[in-house]
């Protein structure tokens, strides 16, 4: 008999705003108190809440989730005092809250069994309700946490490459940089479908830019600098290096994953590139 070994759930990236988020959801996982998740849809609302479940006391008791979109107030009244019972002592994740009748969401935060997870776009008002919430959590969307797109790219890659038996295991680093470029209104659920698609028909080991053809990104074709025919190989590094760090928001570590360079490389050009103004401002003086 195989054992099946399941990685616990985690949530990616390195950006100072996935770092922050880390350690809220590790913390608030220890509480009892009712959590409100603000997050655009497709940033993970519901992926959070499993976490926020699986890491609490409560995760040998259900987990129960319902989205509150679409329904009858009548319907959701009956549902929720259903879903309440189904969840014991377990946890209620609540998708779209504030669709819930305001005497039915108090309903639900007055059972006192489960403990309550809700979830709304940022922009949503829960008519006061919200105080009623001890912790509230705000996922950054993704077009936010650039930094992270490399590193669920190579998750979603290894992801669908074993789901459809594909030999793909990375991408080119301009195929991540187009993802970068992107502003991905569909957040990491976007992203992932990306990846699944250029995946599913890739027809190499690595994904090239031409399989995120169907990704439309501004500028994607901003001109040079300089010409070619024509231009030096330092004006066309010194135009990568900046290109890619202004893609990576500033990150040496992204920019030299995305370039196959050394981090100690690219700082030393940076400074390379610091210097050059100095030094021509220098011989002026001393001409």
């Amino acid at each position: 008999m195989i054992e099946v070994v399941l990685r616990p759930k985690r949530i990616l990236g390195s950006s100072p705003q996935i770092q922050s988020l880390q350690k809220l959801v590790q913390q608030a996982a220890l509480t009892d108190s009712p959590i409100l998740i603000y997050g655009e849809r497709g940033s993970g609302r519901e992926f959070v809440a499993e976490i926020l479940h699986e890491t609490s006391h409560r995760r040998t008791q259900p987990f129960e989730k319902m989205n509150c979109s679409g329904w009858t107030e009548t319907f959701l009244e009956t549902e929720i005092k259903r879903r309440l019972d189904r969840a014991e002592r377990g946890t209620l994740f609540l998708d779209d809250i504030n669709e819930l009748p305001p005497h039915v969401l108090a309903l639900a935060l007055s059972d006192g069994r489960p403990r309550v997870i809700g979830a709304c776009d940022p922009q949503q008002d829960l008519g006061g309700l919200q105080n009623e919430f001890g912790i509230r959590i705000t996922l950054p969307p993704l077009r936010h946490r650039k930094l992270d797109i490399p590193i669920l790219a190579d998750h979603f890659i290894e992801r669908f490459a074993a789901e459809f038996d594909k030999s793909v295991r990375g991408a080119h680093p301009l195929a991540l940089r187009k993802l970068m470029a992107y502003e991905w209104p569909g957040n990491i659920r976007e992203l992932k479908n990306a990846v699944e698609r250029a995946v599913m028909l890739a027809t190499g080991n690595i994904l090239e830019v031409t399989d995120f053809s169907f990704l439309a990104v501004e500028d994607e074709d901003r001109p040079l600098q300089f010409k070619i025919p024509g231009a030096t190989i330092h004006e066309i590094e010194k135009e990568a290096i900046l290109r890619t760090l202004d893609y990576v928001g500033g990150s040496t570590t992204a920019a030299a994953r995305m370039l196959n360079m050394s981090v100690r490389k690219i700082q030393y050009k940076l400074k390379e590139y610091r210097k050059a103004p100095e030094q021509r401002a220098q011989k002026v003086q001393n001409a």
